[in-house]
């Protein structure tokens, strides 16, 4: 790339830039970031073509990347994830830029179902061991990663769902037989609709525990530390944790939880722990809802779990 077309092709990143700042407004800043990073691939291929400005993006440039994109993934060298999550970027970034759906494409159109399906047993399926890494950084000084770690293992909840949470107000719910997980969400869906997640007893005391170390704060977060910090420092612990204890990845706390739940509705084991799926329509209907209450969006979420 000549010096020239790079300082253009600055121009259509800045406008990116631009664009989601003015659509997500304050905050979001994981889904922004994450928008102009899968968009970047688009600025490449378009300025590729010669166009630098998003005034000179058409539709046939549009639907020439996608074809580049189907191409890559016959040829092997791009997964259909990936490719469906840049082409969703490609959509979201031209709406917020020119104000409409004009160059909208529907990713199911042109790609493959994602098929991704877990075949492993999920890290932190036994819960005594999870209560275990608890106890151990509760006693390391660490009483709120532990809660953390707990809390996306019976709730089932992301990273950043568990640090960001409100855990004084989840308390709250407890009389209702659930409680709603809002701060954190993946794209901020908590805040458009309700994923309200079943809580038992036995965990209502270490929610109250959480509720009442944030001391008037709205998460567990210290006063003057960035989630940034915390983050980092929380997934650097867990590390140590999981080579003690023999846990997985952090997201297989949450497919654990799923399988907990799966038993828990249709009375069977999970099916990726005896290699088979219940042929039922009610087994399908109730894996529907443990999708809901896991804050799964997409229509192939639940092949990743139960």
């Amino acid at each position: 790339m000549t010096k020239k077309s790079s300082l253009a092709n600055r121009s259509l990143h800045r406008d990116t830039r631009q664009a989601l700042n003015t659509g997500f407004g304050e905050g979001h800043f994981g889904t922004k970031a994450a928008y102009r990073s899968r968009f970047g691939d688009f600025e490449k291929f378009a300025s590729s073509r010669g166009i630098y400005s998003h005034k000179h993006i058409n539709r046939t440039l549009v639907d020439d990347y996608i074809v580049q994109l189907q191409t890559r993934i016959h040829e092997g060298t791009l997964a259909v994830s990936t490719a469906t999550n840049r082409l969703s970027a490609v959509n979201v970034v031209l709406e917020l830029v020119v104000g409409d759906s004009r160059y909208y494409r529907a990713p199911r159109q042109y790609f493959p179902a994602r098929h991704y399906t877990r075949t492993s047993v999920p890290g932190g399926l036994d819960l005594s061991v999870v209560v275990d890494v608890y106890q151990h950084l509760s006693e390391q000084a660490q009483l709120e990663f532990g809660i953390f770690i707990l809390m996306m293992r019976v709730l089932g909840l992301r990273i950043k769902e568990a640090i960001l949470q409100d855990y004084a107000r989840m308390l709250t719910e407890v009389p209702q037989g659930y409680v709603t997980v809002v701060e954190g969400t993946k794209n901020g869906r908590g805040r458009f609709f309700q994923r309200k997640v079943p809580i038992d007893a036995i965990f209502v005391p270490t929610l109250a525990l959480a509720a009442s170390l944030q001391n008037g704060r709205n998460n567990l977060i210290p006063e003057g530390i960035r989630y940034k910090t915390i983050l980092r420092r929380f997934r650097y612990r867990y590390k140590q944790v999981r080579t003690l204890f023999g846990l997985d990845r952090p997201h297989d706390l949450r497919a654990a939880y799923a399988c907990d739940r799966y038993e828990t509705l249709t009375g069977f084991a999970a099916p990726v722990l005896v290699g088979k799926r219940l042929p039922s329509k009610e087994a399908d209907h109730l894996r529907g809802w443990i999708i809901k209450w896991m804050g799964g969006a997409s229509p192939d979420f639940g092949s990743q779990h139960p």
